[in-house]
């Protein structure tokens, strides 16, 4: 068992992450792809629920190797809508047999996507924020590199830091 621990800069909020089954393997039919599922259970836990956090970290099996990974408020919000609407999908009879502590922790699964999928899925999306992932609305694109586009001048300056050194190409100058 391992516990994956995503927390913000602050401290303000946390989400816990056990891996209950093996990496399972699914082949999307029609496609040579092969996508790995992750079923977890799983506890979102503000600061403000201390007593919350106690009680999910003493749901930890021993000798829990445990990882803590600092990220984003959104991103760990948006993680958490992930993890609930994929609940759904989840047959009840498995839930009952995979929950532990069930009222404290939850159960669902994750999937990776390939970049190849995250571009095709994007590119479907006529317009949406490289920051909050906003669609649907006007955007801007970056001035430097003509990509990236935001919804709004505070989403541009909160992905900055991470957009000029992952992605942010100025296009080529023809030397003629």
């Amino acid at each position: 068992m391992a516990r994956l621990m995503l927390q913000d800069e602050a401290q303000t909020q946390v989400l816990c992450l056990d891996l209950v089954l093996p990496i399972r393997q699914f082949t999307i039919p029609g496609s040579i792809v092969v996508v790995p599922i992750f079923v977890v259970r799983w506890a979102h836990v503000l600061a403000a629920g201390m007593d919350g956090a106690m009680a999910v970290l003493a749901t930890m099996e021993r000798n829990t190797k445990m990882s803590n990974i600092p990220t984003e408020v959104d991103e760990i919000e948006l993680f958490v809508a992930l993890l609930k609407e994929n609940a759904k999908r989840l047959d009840s009879q498995f839930v009952a047999s995979a929950e532990k502590h069930s009222h404290l922790l939850s159960v669902s699964f994750f999937t990776s996507i390939s970049e190849e999928m995250q571009t095709e899925f994007y590119d479907s999306l006529s317009s949406y924020c490289f920051k909050c992932g906003t669609t649907g609305v006007t955007t801007q694109k970056c001035a430097r590199c003509s990509v990236a586009s935001y919804c709004s001048r505070q989403c541009q300056k909160a992905h900055w830091k991470y957009h000029k050194h992952n992605q942010c190409t100025p296009p080529a100058v023809s030397q003629s």
